[in-house]
């Protein structure tokens, strides 16, 4: 559902996946990257404009064009993290991790 085992086909045959980043809070952006043929979306929820609903309305457009969406959440606080787990993106990038205790 989220395409990511495309991905993972591809890494595992030594291939390049192309993506591109959405900061623009219109979903339609990561939808014509889907339609465009890239294999990701990354949807800059930290650097941007846009919410939470804008977030799943990328997801949704990334994944109807055959796009895996990877979201960057706006912060490593886990109660903001788990609001976007819940569109269940193929990832989530989180900033402001510079430690493994921060990671963990």
């Amino acid at each position: 559902m989220n395409h990511v085992d495309r991905i993972k086909e591809k890494f595992s045959r030594g291939e390049l996946c192309i993506g591109a980043a959405a900061a623009l809070t219109d979903a339609a952006v990561s939808e014509l990257y889907g339609e465009a043929g890239y294999d990701f979306v990354w949807i800059d929820c930290e650097h941007s404009a846009m919410s939470l609903v804008d977030a799943a309305n990328h997801v949704r457009a990334a994944r109807g064009a055959g796009a895996a969406a990877f979201i960057r959440v706006p912060s490593n606080e886990p109660v903001v993290v788990k609001r976007y787990l819940e569109f269940h993106p193929a990832g989530i990038i989180v900033p402001r991790i510079s430690s493994l205790e921060d990671a963990q």
